[in-house]
C-alpha cells in the first residue's frame, strides 16, 4: 500500500487559479489566513534569467532575487492578500521552501 503523507508546506493550486498554472516552476505564492494559496506568480515571468537550468537549479541565485527590483511590484500586490512563500510550483501544488 502506498502512503500519503502530510506535508504542512504544499498547498493545492485552487480552482479560480488553475488557468495560472503552467506546470513546473519557481514561484512566489501568498498563503491566507486559512492555508490557502491565494494567488501566485512564476519568478520566471518577471525573471526570465531565473528559469531553471537542466540541472534543475536556477538561472541565478536565490538570494540575488530577493533585493531584484523586478519583482518589487508583483511581491507588493501579493503582500495584501497573504503570507508571503518562495516555493516550487509542480503536480498541481506548490511546496514552500
Amino acid at each position: 500500500m502506498i502512503s500519503e503523507e502530510f506535508n504542512p508546506n504544499a498547498y493545492q493550486i485552487p480552482c479560480k487559479l488553475t488557468d495560472r498554472y503552467k506546470g513546473e516552476g519557481y514561484a512566489i505564492a501568498a498563503i491566507d489566513d486559512n492555508g490557502r494559496i491565494a494567488d501566485f506568480f512564476y519568478i520566471a515571468e518577471y525573471i526570465p534569467e531565473f528559469d531553471v537550468d537542466d540541472d534543475g537549479t536556477p538561472g541565478i541565485s536565490l538570494p540575488l532575487l530577493i533585493v531584484d527590483p523586478r519583482l518589487a511590484v508583483p511581491v507588493n500586490s501579493l503582500i495584501e492578500r497573504g503570507e508571503i512563500s518562495l516555493g516550487m510550483m509542480g503536480s498541481w501544488e506548490f511546496v514552500a521552501l
